[in-house]
């Protein structure tokens, strides 16, 4: 699951759908309830709220308030003014319909500036490369998965959903010599191109890993994990205690979650069948995460084979494929094969299978350790992340 991302965009209900208050799950108050077709603005997500159906992407409006993603849809963006043909394009013609002077005057991305002339610039020069993507000036998700999408199948890169003023993506988007090339869609409606593919390694080429996420803990979080860890794992050092934390938070652990209700806050043995593994308290769910860790560290687990091969086989999963539009994501997962040495990536890959398809988990770890003042990355060994002071 993902931390907060700020991302302004519009959808419409397809179906009736309730706001509820200050959290991304059912148990808060309802707010006010829309019916379908209702048109609605947000400012930002979540993709660790309650999960229902197997999507736990939450939209956030501008009162702090929540609406669940699987019961709306994209709103349709403005028709685009036309442009020059092919032949002719530049920058300075696509300005000359999008508003501005022909010239990025900052970057455009998450985190970015995003004035309008720029969104609107860089979203016409993406549609006459042939990317599918709205014009509107306002950069949010869809304008963000087409950068990336151009910068994969345009320029081959592991892109970052920027446009950078005088960068590379920028440079190729106003190259007449460069072409773009959708990625191939399968039956999912999906990009699949990793199905029954496995990696070597234990890097997933198409994602960027992060290491500035802004990590926001729950109030449960707060107030009910991490005075149990204290107490659970008093005189641990604090690597230790942050591995424990950033998992539990990443796994969901807040009221009305399977991992809150079975005080088990790593979600270990709790399957994606529905077999679950409970604890009597919280406490005894955090020493459940300890116990893990050590496990694997002593090379006791078998499912992380220390210092041995280990494979990972491609994964086909059912629930996506019937829910594909929901996930957002292709049902065929990569499988990989490395020889397992403690490192952080490739102990998520082992550990949570959505991991296997991006580097969202993997990125969230990393930021929660640097903004605690400790310095990690994929390739540190949570044998030695653990012992970090």
């Amino acid at each position: 699951m993902s931390t907060y991302t700020a991302e302004k965009g519009n959808v419409i209900c397809t179906k009736g759908l309730n706001l509820r208050k200050g959290a991304p799950n059912t148990s808060s108050a309802i707010v006010k309830t829309y019916p379908a077709g209702t048109k609605l603005a947000y400012v930002g997500y979540v993709t660790d709220g309650q999960s229902i159906g197997g999507n736990s992407k939450w939209y956030k409006d501008a009162n702090g308030n929540y609406f669940w993603s699987g019961v709306v849809k994209p709103a349709p963006s403005e028709t685009p003014k036309p442009i020059p043909a092919e032949a002719t394009v530049t920058a300075a013609a696509v300005a000359a319909v999008a508003g501005n002077s022909g010239e990025l005057s900052a970057a455009v991305g998450s985190g970015c500036p995003n004035k309008k002339s720029d969104v609107l610039l860089v979203q016409n020069l993406l549609k006459k490369k042939g990317v599918s993507v709205g014009v509107d000036g306002a950069f949010g998700p869809n304008t963000k998965s087409a950068i990336l999408s151009f910068q994969k199948g345009a320029l081959g890169m592991n892109g970052d959903g920027r446009v950078d003023v005088g960068g590379k993506t920028w440079k190729g988007l106003n190259d007449p010599a460069v072409k773009y090339t959708a990625p191939k869609v399968g039956a999912s409606g999906f990009d699949e191109k990793y199905k029954d593919i496995t990696i070597q390694g234990s890097v997933f080429p198409d994602k960027p890993i992060s290491t500035g996420l802004k990590i926001t803990l729950r109030s449960e979080m707060v107030n009910e994990y991490l005075p149990a860890l204290e107490k659970a794992m008093a005189g641990q050092p604090k690597g230790f205690k942050y591995l424990c934390t950033i998992m539990a938070h990443k796994e969901g652990f807040y009221k009305g979650t399977r991992s809150y209700k079975t005080n088990n806050p790593g979600n270990i043995g709790n399957t994606d069948s529905g077999r679950n593994r409970s604890n009597s308290t919280l406490e005894d769910g955090i020493l459940l995460q300890r116990d893990y860790i050590k496990s694997i560290i002593d090379g006791k687990h078998s499912a992380y084979p220390m210092g041995k091969k280990k494979v990972i086989k491609p994964y086909y999963s059912p629930e996506i494929a019937k829910n594909s539009k929901l996930y957002g994501m292709s049902p065929y997962v990569p499988g990989y094969e490395f020889v397992f040495t403690g490192q952080l990536d490739q102990f998520v890959k082992i550990y949570s299978t959505g991991a296997r398809a991006g580097n969202s988990y993997l990125s969230t770890i990393i930021s929660y350790f640097k903004s605690k003042g400790l310095i990690i990355n994929a390739q540190s060994k949570i044998q030695d992340v653990i012992k970090m002071k």
